[in-house]
Parts: structure tokens; sequence; C-alpha cells
């Protein structure tokens, strides 16, 4: 997200360097268009809340987001690591018990 918006702000630059201003308002709305299909719900929970767009509020919501996403990933990722260490932990023991009591052998 930080490379699109910085890419975003680029071109911004290029059309102020060449005397076209977009106003505040159309710089979010354009901002909004050139996201991908995933962001939708963002895009609609900000621009229903909003009396006014304010562009740097909007970029701070996205990449506010786009930090609160990757950290579920990451919770997620911890959570299936946990998971899986506690199943290999249990598929071990239960390995090695049989090898214990396969090994030993009793006399009559």
């Amino acid at each position: 997200m930080t490379e699109h918006i910085n890419a975003f702000n680029t071109m911004v630059s290029q059309l102020l360097s060449v005397d076209i201003k977009i106003s505040d308002e159309d710089k979010c709305i354009s901002l909004f268009c050139s996201l991908l299909d995933s962001w939708d719900s963002l895009v609609i929970a900000i621009g229903s809340n909003a009396t006014t767009m304010q562009f740097d509020e909007i970029v701070s919501s996205l990449l506010t987001e786009e930090m609160t996403q990757k950290n579920m990933e990451s919770q997620n990722g911890d959570a299936l690591s946990v998971r899986g260490r506690y199943q290999n932990r249990n598929k071990n023991e239960s390995l090695s018990g049989r090898s214990k009591s396969l090994g030993k052998l009793v006399k009559v």
C-alpha cells in the first residue's frame, strides 16, 4: 500500500508541475478508484462515514488497515505454527511410547 500511495503522490506531483491542480476530494476519489477490489469494503466504510474527504486522513486509514491485516496474518501464522508443533509432539510421544512397548519381551 505504501508503494501504491507513493506512486499516486508522484503522479499528483507531476500533474501539479504542469499546472494541473487537483482538489483534495478528487485526489481521494482517484485514490479509491485506483485500489484493488479487495479494498472495496474499507473504501465503502470510509466513504459512508466521511462528510468531507481529507486526503491525509484517507491515506492514514488505508495504511492503518494494511498494518491491521498484516498483524492478523502474522497472528494466524503463529497460531498455526503452535498447533503444528503441538500435534507433532503428540505424534512423536505416541510413536516413542509404541516403540518402547514393542521392545519389551515378556518371558513366560
